[in-house]
């Protein structure tokens, strides 16, 4: 598994807490200048960073710069802007935790998490209590 201790990360970047936004400190390799921001949004909507060879999730490197340590699970987006990695917008996070916090599935026909027509026409409601599903 790649990593990437918190000193070496603030000896190459800096980090603005308020935007979200990491800019590279010195040249890094041969195509990025010392100034630029740095990070390639991906197509799932987060932004990654290659350091080493390596790619790392912005949101990751953003709790190890402001607390030390990488979370030991997942980093929630608070509202749910995979992009926008203001430290006020990130959570260490559970997996459950974090699927919590995600819309409502796109096929989702009432608006809401859980409730789903059934094949007789009605409405149910459930939800999965982390090891099993309530109805």
């Amino acid at each position: 598994m790649k990593t990437i201790d918190r000193d070496e990360l603030l000896s190459i970047l800096k980090y603005d807490p308020e935007t979200g936004v990491f800019i590279w400190k010195k040249p890094y390799g041969t195509r990025i200048r010392a100034g630029s921001v740095a990070g390639t949004l991906e197509a799932n909507g987060y932004i990654r960073i290659k350091i080493n060879g390596s790619k790392f999730q912005a949101h990751r490197l953003a709790m190890l710069y402001v607390y030390g340590v990488l979370p030991p699970a997942d980093t929630d987006h608070i509202n749910r802007i995979k992009s926008d990695n203001r430290i006020a917008n990130l959570r260490a996070a559970t997996r459950s935790e974090n699927k919590r916090n995600s819309p409502a599935n796109k096929n989702n026909k009432c608006g809401s998490k859980g409730v789903y027509l059934r094949e007789n026409g009605k409405w149910r409601a459930a939800y999965w209590d982390g090891i099993r599903n309530i109805s």
